[in-house]
């Protein structure tokens, strides 16, 4: 049995090889636990369960072995992967992009 309370101002990283005690966690925190299990407590975000709201667009895995771009910073991989969500600055372009996505 686990239990935490992180507050809002909060953020944390569970770092190390993924063990039978981290995994669940993980499932757990991005809403990919097996729906027959039977379970006591829940998971939130900023209060909401995690039926409310879409947890990949809130949380992240990051590989410590690069498998994308190895040139980018690991600040400049989060900007992009904002981006590509369509957030942050070039929201406006990329809403353009979609737009004539679609219609080609």
């Amino acid at each position: 049995m686990a239990s935490s309370f992180i507050t809002q101002t909060d953020s944390f990283k569970i770092k190390g090889f993924q063990t039978l005690k981290e995994r669940p966690l993980l499932l757990a925190l991005y809403g990919k636990l097996d729906p027959s299990l039977q379970l006591a407590g829940s998971v939130t975000y900023y209060g909401h369960g995690l039926n409310e709201f879409v947890p990949p667009r809130t949380a992240a895995y990051i590989s410590q072995h690069d498998v994308h771009i190895g040139e980018m910073s690991v600040r400049e991989t989060l900007a992009f992967s904002a981006r590509c969500q369509g957030v942050g600055s070039r929201y406006d372009m990329l809403s353009e992009l979609s737009r004539r996505e679609k219609s080609a």
